[in-house]
């Protein structure tokens, strides 16, 4: 009896500790995850005109360090780029804020104007 109280108190443990290592985990994000996730906000933003995202570029919002010090960090807010082509084929970009969320979803704001028809400024 004691063995099998011994083994349910350390299931419950177990299973919390888990869930917080699941959410904190969510809150931040990889570039890698940034960029993939920009990519997917801007064709499900931008989806009446068929946007196809293509490439993007992130690095983490408020860091003014170059990139050799933050791309082996995961960070809560990126600033991203992307650009890509709508269903007529011309060319887009545009710009938005992804933040990581508790849940492991993220959320999306565009800046700098949003969408944008032709080549992205160098």
């Amino acid at each position: 009896m004691k063995h099998a109280v011994l083994m349910t108190i350390c299931m419950i443990v177990l299973m919390f500790a888990s869930s917080a290592d699941a959410h904190a985990s969510g809150y931040t994000m990889s570039k890698v995850e940034a960029q993939a996730a920009v990519q997917e906000a801007a064709e499900y933003k931008y989806e009446r005109w068929g946007i196809v995202a293509v490439a993007s570029v992130c690095m983490p919002q408020y860091v003014n360090k170059p990139e050799s010090y933050w791309r082996k960090y995961t960070w809560h807010r990126w600033k991203c780029g992307w650009v890509g082509f709508d269903e007529d084929g011309d060319d887009v970009w545009g710009a938005m804020r992804i933040t990581g969320h508790s849940n492991g979803s993220y959320g999306y704001m565009p800046i700098l104007g949003g969408l944008r028809w032709g080549a992205p400024p160098s």
